[in-house]
């Protein structure tokens, strides 16, 4: 079952950089094939999948932006930490 904590854990391990893009599109295209949303009446989880699904076309990617904005619709704010490395 996909949760919006499923998807929101997805994207922090691709801003992370523990995931690719091409890993993000290929995981998101396979969540909506299965089709087994948790509390999804308004497609949210659809829509959001939907978007990553389509980021491996060129035009139209996966900025930090979109990541933010995602992740505001999931309910969950960004904050970036910065160590030494």
């Amino acid at each position: 079952m996909i949760t919006k904590k499923i998807i929101a854990d997805r994207i922090l391990l691709y801003l992370q950089h523990q995931i690719t893009l091409p890993d993000m599109v290929n995981w998101a295209e396979e969540a909506l094939m299965n089709d087994n949303f948790q509390d999804d009446s308004e497609h949210t989880s659809r829509n959001i999948l939907a978007h990553i699904g389509a980021a491996e076309v060129k035009a139209f990617g996966l900025t930090r932006e979109d990541c933010e904005e995602i992740m505001n619709k999931l309910g969950v704010k960004l904050k970036v930490l910065a160590t030494e490395v």
